[in-house]
C-alpha cells in the first residue's frame, strides 16, 4: 500500500468515525423503537451527503471503485455505534454489484448520472434473502410493450425509503430467477407496513406486492443465483466488518463499564472471572479485525473461497462477543440505555445477512470441496 492510499484509509476511517459519534449516536436510541417510533432520517441525510451510498460505485460515478478494504473500514466504524446505518450502506452497494454483475453499467450510470436526493441514492433490495434459497412469490409475465410483474417480494430493505428497488422474480416457465429495476414510485405498487424484525430497526424492511407492475429485466433471463453468489464472493467481507464492528462496540462499553463498576469492594475489572470474559472478547474482536484486514488484501477469483472462510466465522464470534458483553453489565446489561442487549439482538438478525447462515456454510463446503 503507498502513502496515497494510507491517507485515503485514514481520511475514511477518521471521517466515518466522526459520523458515527457525531451522527449517528444521538439518534441511536430513538431509531432503535422503530417501527413503534417514527424514524429520523437525519442520519440517512447526513450518511447520504457524505457519500456513504456511492463508497461501491466505480469512480466514475463518485465512488471508490469497488475497494472492499475501504468499504470494510467505514463499516466497521459505523457498525461500532450502530449496524443499522451499516447495513442500509451494504444494502445498497448489494443492489449496485447485482447490476455490475449483470452488465448493466450504463443503467446503472444513469441511476447516479446527478447528484440527486437521498430517495433517488438508494436501491431497496432483500438483503436478507438469497434467490437459491426460495422459491419467489413474484412472478414475471412477458407482454408485447415488455414485463409485467404480480405477487409479492418480501423483506425489502429500505424498501418504503428508495426511489429504485431491485427484485428476484420468475417467469413461469423458467425453474431459475430473474433480476429486476423497479420504479417504487408506480400506482401498482403496494409498500407495506415495516417489518417488525429482532435486530438493525434502524435499517427499515418492508413487504411489497405488485400488480401488473412494468419492471426492467437485468442480465440474462434465469441468471439471479449466478449474480447473487457472485456479487456474495466480493462483499461477505463487508458484512463480516459490520459484526466485527458490533464486537469492538461491545467489548469498549464492557471494557469501561467493568473499570467503573465497584462491587464488593474494588473494580469488577479486578475480578478472575471478568478478566477471563473480557479477554475472550478482546481475542475476538482481534481476530476478527486482522481476518477482515486479510480479507480486503486479497483480490482475483481464487480468493474469493478465503474471504467467504474468513468473514462466516466472524458472523457467529458477533453473537458470542454481544452476549459476554451483556453479562459483564449484569442486569444493566439487558436495559436499552447501555445498548448491549441492542447489538446482541443486531448480532442474531445479522447472521441471515446473505441467506441462512447454515446453508452459507454448506454453500462454502460444496464450493470449496466438489461435495453433491
Amino acid at each position: 500500500m503507498n502513502q496515497t492510499e494510507k491517507n485515503e484509509y485514514r481520511l475514511l476511517s477518521s471521517t466515518s468515525r466522526e459520523f458515527s459519534q457525531k451522527v449517528l449516536l444521538q439518534y441511536r436510541e430513538e431509531n432503535d423503537h422503530y417501527p413503534f417510533a417514527g424514524l429520523d432520517q437525519t442520519a440517512f441525510e447526513k450518511a447520504h451527503s457524505m457519500d456513504f451510498f456511492h463508497l461501491w460505485l466505480p469512480e466514475s460515478m463518485g465512488g471508490l471503485e469497488g475497494d472492499i478494504g475501504k468499504l470494510c473500514t467505514v463499516l466497521l466504524n459505523i457498525a461500532e455505534v450502530d449496524a443499522s446505518m451499516a447495513v442500509a450502506i451494504l444494502t445498497n452497494a448489494m443492489a449496485q454489484e447485482i447490476m455490475i454483475q449483470a452488465g448493466e453499467m450504463d443503467r446503472l450510470g444513469e441511476l447516479y448520472s446527478r447528484n440527486g436526493s437521498l430517495k433517488e441514492a438508494l436501491i431497496a433490495f432483500p438483503s436478507f434473502s438469497n434467490p437459491s434459497e426460495m422459491t419467489p412469490e413474484l412472478m414475471a409475465i412477458e407482454k408485447e410493450d415488455g414485463v409485467c410483474l404480480n405477487g409479492s417480494a418480501k423483506g425489502m430493505v429500505m424498501g418504503n425509503m428508495a426511489e429504485n428497488m431491485i427484485v428476484f422474480a420468475r417467469f413461469p416457465e423458467d425453474p431459475g430467477c430473474s433480476c429486476f429495476l423497479i420504479a417504487a414510485s408506480q400506482e401498482t405498487i403496494r409498500i407495506g407496513d415495516p417489518v417488525i424484525s429482532l435486530g438493525l430497526h434502524a435499517c427499515p424492511a418492508v413487504d411489497i406486492d405488485f400488480n401488473e407492475t412494468p419492471g426492467i429485466r437485468i442480465g440474462q433471463k434465469g441468471r439471479a443465483s449466478e449474480y447473487f453468489w457472485n456479487m456474495y464472493g466480493k462483499l461477505v467481507s463487508a458484512g463480516a466488518a459490520i459484526a466485527a464492528g458490533i464486537m469492538r462496540g461491545s467489548f469498549a462499553d464492557a471494557l469501561k463499564y467493568s473499570q467503573a463498576r465497584i462491587q464488593g469492594g474494588k473494580k469488577i475489572a479486578e475480578w478472575s472471572e471478568v478478566q477471563l470474559l473480557l479477554a475472550n472478547m478482546a481475542l475476538k474482536v482481534r481476530n476478527a479485525e486482522m481476518l477482515i484486514e486479510y480479507a480486503g488484501a486479497k483480490s482475483g477469483k481464487d480468493a474469493i473461497h478465503d474471504c467467504i472462510a474468513a468473514s462466516i466465522p466472524i458472523l457467529d464470534h458477533a453473537c458470542d462477543v454481544a452476549s459476554d458483553g451483556i453479562q459483564i453489565l449484569g442486569g444493566y446489561g439487558y436495559m436499552e440505555d447501555y445498548s448491549q442487549e441492542k447489538r446482541y439482538r443486531d448480532a442474531q438478525h445479522l447472521q441471515s445477512l446473505f441467506g441462512i447462515s447454515c446453508l452459507k456454510k454448506i454453500q462454502y463446503v460444496k464450493s470449496c470441496y466438489k461435495l453433491a
